[in-house]
């Protein structure tokens, strides 16, 4: 990255993160609204890289002892690699953990 755009670059990415991260926690609240207003957000950015995001964030949560069903089930929706179809697989993927109540 050019020196003079390496700030702009790591804020950019940062920002990513946090919004991945956001998605996350919505994912947990199954509330499809929000979670469809942040994947509407992220639309131009790698499916894939946000799907290890999410299974990063509840893989933590499990192993910190916690019991989470909801963990489990994103894990499972989540473990196979969106490198095929991209952002409407993680579409399918949030819906079907939004929608399993």
């Amino acid at each position: 990255v050019d020196p003079t755009k390496r700030l702009e670059v790591a804020k950019q990415k940062a920002e990513e993160y946090n919004t991945s991260i956001e998605l996350c926690r919505m994912l947990l609240k199954k509330d499809w609204k929000k979670v469809s207003e942040i994947l509407k957000g992220l639309k131009d950015q790698d499916p894939e890289a946000i799907r290890r995001v999410v299974l990063g964030y509840c893989q933590s949560i499990l192993l910190n002892g916690t019991v989470n069903d909801d963990c489990g089930l994103i894990l499972e929706s989540f473990m196979e690699p969106f490198f095929n179809s991209g952002f409407p697989q993680l579409t399918l993927a949030c819906y079907i953990v939004c929608q399993n109540k």
